[in-house]
């Protein structure tokens, strides 16, 4: 996938970064339901790297949902709704590396 720069960020990477991102975005249910105190500097961690790397690589609408679903979550305080929208992040996180795997195969065709 091509950056802002010109370059290229490798498929298999990427895939292997957002699989990682599910792991970081899950381990926001028991910080919330521990109601750990470093829950929003954690949150505005995983956003800032999320914006950046926004940036960083041209622009893809499934990153901008990722985005704002998981700012989202700064403002909720049911932990039903919590978990829901955590699993919807970890969701679309899913649906990016299926895309990154998809396009991987197309360009070895």
């Amino acid at each position: 996938m091509k950056n802002i720069y010109g370059g290229n960020i490798d498929s298999d990477n990427l895939i292997k970064y957002f699989k990682a991102m599910i792991g970081r975005i899950y381990k926001l249910l028991p910080m919330k339901e521990e109601k750990c105190l470093t829950l929003e500097k954690y949150l505005e961690a995983l956003m800032n790297e999320l914006a950046g790397g926004n940036k960083l690589l041209l622009d893809d609408y499934m990153f901008i949902m990722l985005l704002c679903d998981i700012q989202i979550l700064f403002t909720i305080e049911d932990l039903k709704e919590y978990k829901s929208q955590v699993f919807k992040c970890i969701k679309i996180c899913e649906k990016i590396i299926q895309k990154l795997d998809g396009d991987k195969t197309n360009e070895l065709s």
